[in-house]
């Protein structure tokens, strides 16, 4: 296992610093020489013929699997399977076309490595999404994500250009609420990512990527899943409130007002209390892929 560059700064002091803050450049994250196209081609095999699933945009639109492949018939299951035609996909990425592999980690073991470091570091729950072209065009236009993002550069370079949010830190649902977007000629954050490079972005920060003209270009999107407080709240209501008998009372319809002070103490009391706290972050936890591949080493 490899261990990525963080330039001397601590988890303690990024989470103090940085998280949910601002966005954050790591120079030199990857060690050189780490994704090469061996790399790349085996992980563009896989994706193909896998069960994962990925899409392929072309100009704005999202190319008809039809474009790519086709329907076979499969002797053993006695059924038709679709199978993509790799160069097909080639074609349309030479066209201009963009390639979003989702959970890019399971077809990928090199990806999957610096996803497990990344969740390591952070302590988060952790996604991953590929994104490759032949750098003709973004893959998706200007936007900004409900959760936090580690960007990791693994081929090429892409061109980023970085706003300030409308909205602190948005929930997942405010997601559809897209909102006013940002003067595009005054980014707060201009920089080009290359092989290597990572980028930390808070959620609600608004930013276009566009990979150098002509380059082959692949990076992964790392989304960071931390519990939220709203999480907790949630929680708390679902896994204590039936335990309180003003919690469980019906509300008469002829009732012009609700007595919420004895609701108000309870809830108070539940979310200030340290072992419920723990007890939640237990949970979330457990949920964590602590590690995500096997290292069965010969004896010594």
């Amino acid at each position: 296992m490899f261990k990525f560059n963080v330039d001397g700064i601590t988890a303690d002091e990024f989470m103090r610093d940085v998280f949910e803050t601002k966005p954050f450049v790591f120079k030199n994250f990857l060690p050189d020489g780490f994704y090469g196209k061996a790399d790349l081609n085996a992980a563009l095999t896989q994706s193909m013929t896998s069960e994962l699933p990925f899409t392929i945009g072309m100009h704005g639109r999202t190319v008809r699997p039809e474009e790519y492949a086709s329907q076979v018939y499969n002797g053993i299951k006695q059924t038709k399977q679709p199978r993509t035609n790799p160069e097909k996909v080639e074609r349309l990425l030479q066209a201009g076309a963009n390639l979003k592999i989702q959970r890019f980690s399971g077809v990928c073991p090199k990806v999957s490595s610096v996803v497990n470091e990344v969740a390591s570091w952070f302590q988060f729950v952790t996604s991953a999404n590929g994104y490759f072209s032949y750098g003709m065009q973004r893959g998706l236009p200007v936007h900004w994500d409900s959760h936090d993002v580690m960007a990791v550069q693994l081929v090429g370079s892409k061109h980023w250009k970085i706003y300030e949010p409308r909205m602190l830190l948005p929930l997942k649902a405010h997601r559809g609420q897209v909102g006013e977007p940002p003067d595009l000629k005054s980014p707060e954050l201009e920089l080009d990512l290359q092989a290597g490079d990572a980028l930390y972005l808070p959620r609600g920060w608004w930013h276009d990527v566009t990979p150098v003209k002509g380059l082959k270009s692949l990076h992964i999107s790392i989304g960071l899943h931390p519990p939220e407080v709203s999480d907790f709240l949630a929680w708390v209501l679902q896994s204590q409130t039936s335990l309180h008998v003003d919690f469980r009372k019906s509300i008469p319809l002829t009732a012009q007002a609700l007595d919420t002070s004895t609701l108000s103490d309870v809830l108070s009391k539940a979310m200030s209390d340290p072992k419920l706290l723990r007890l939640f972050l237990g949970q979330y936890n457990e949920g964590k892929l602590h590690r995500a591949y096997f290292d069965i080493l010969d004896e010594a």
